[in-house]
């Protein structure tokens, strides 16, 4: 299904599961680099993205590089550094072919291509579900610049990057945390190799951003 103005995609399975967006853009990934002639050709990724969108894209002789969320940041880096294809967890996919902009019939067409490689969509996208992932959460505070700092020395014993917000990287977990740049509130989203580690760190990260 697509959203009002058609500029961003959702697929339903079979299941009424309502599928993540970096899921469907590990698919439109994996076959955008299977039906490419380029050599190593560069996808872009939004940093809230799941660890499966970079696997995906490196494993079928892609260049997997992150980009900051918002399909602004997204399109000019496209352009900059002549990707072939971008997407967000929001559910904007742009391609290089049309001038780094969205398309949701060409994502919708890859989509389709993938779909032909299984029986049902469930089948699919299991495939995709490596990790587990807490969607992103929205919480208003008070003062944004202060919950990111509080994160950041929370897990300073941990690799962070700063592109957007803050991410932390563990060799079990991974997340981001950023603050909206229209609304007082804190954005995070946590992904874990176990369900158990994702439940716990996003239960440390809800502490910190409510105190």
């Amino acid at each position: 299904m697509f959203d009002g103005d058609a500029d961003r995609i959702w697929v339903v399975s079979h299941t009424w599961e309502i599928i993540p967006g970096d899921i469907i853009y590990a698919i439109i990934a994996k076959q955008i680099l299977q039906n490419t002639q380029q050599n190593n050709p560069i996808l872009l990724y939004d940093c809230m993205s799941s660890k499966i969108v970079p696997e995906t894209i490196e494993k079928n002789w892609g260049k997997a590089q992150i980009s900051r969320v918002w399909r602004f940041f997204i399109n000019n880096k496209m352009i900059e550094i002549k990707a072939v294809a971008g997407g967000e967890v929001s559910g904007h996919y742009m391609f290089g072919e049309l001038g780094c902009v969205e398309s949701v019939l060409i994502a919708q067409y890859y989509i389709m291509k993938e779909l032909e490689e299984y029986n049902d969509m469930d089948t699919m996208i299991q495939q995709y579900k490596k990790y587990y992932k807490w969607p992103v959460q929205s919480i208003t505070v008070q003062d944004k610049e202060k919950v990111l700092n509080s994160i950041k020395i929370a897990f300073s014993e941990y690799k962070q990057e700063f592109l957007d917000g803050i991410s932390v990287y563990t060799d079990t977990y991974r997340f981001n945390a950023r603050w909206s740049n229209t609304e007082e509130k804190i954005r995070f989203s946590v992904e874990a190799d176990n369900q158990l580690t994702r439940n716990q760190v996003v239960e440390k990260i809800n502490n910190i951003v409510q105190q």
